[in-house]
């Protein structure tokens, strides 16, 4: 199974991006094959102009998104899915049909309304992510979700 790792990576300081990394390998634990966007570089970006770089990322985890069984979102609070395209990345996956699994990374239950209707299922931290089983992609109800 192929899982696409969202989380908001422009606005990630060191705890996040190490929740990502820990997100990332209970998934490989688990012996699913994980896209982790953070683990990416393009090909001779820091010869391109911004906005050549910019559609190139696109386009790569635009493709990503495409192969994905799964998007797995490491949701760290409102700020880790505001002005970035986290939200777009798990909009556009539902739209594909495709589940969308919120870890939650902290005490504080997913605040917003579209990605908590919008996603499959949310588990609580990487203990929860641990004990999801992705071959039966059981779906949490909406008072779940918002905890």
């Amino acid at each position: 199974m192929k899982i696409y790792l969202a989380g908001a990576i422009a606005k990630m300081g060191a705890e996040q991006k190490t929740s990502l990394g820990t997100i990332a390998q209970t998934l490989r634990n688990k012996g699913l094959e994980v896209f982790n966007p953070i683990e990416h570089k393009i090909e001779k970006g820091d010869e391109m102009d911004n906005k050549e770089w910019a559609r190139k990322v696109f386009e790569m985890d635009k493709a990503h998104l495409d192969e994905a069984d799964v998007v797995v979102l490491c949701y760290n609070g409102v700020e880790s899915v505001g002005q970035n395209g986290t939200c777009w990345e798990c909009g556009y996956s539902y739209a594909k049909q495709k589940p969308v699994i919120i870890v939650t990374m902290n005490p504080a239950s997913v605040s917003s309304l579209m990605l908590a209707f919008g996603s499959h299922s949310c588990v609580k931290g990487v203990r929860g992510l641990r004990r999801y089983d992705f071959k039966k992609l059981r779906q949490n109800s909406f008072t779940t979700i918002l905890g």
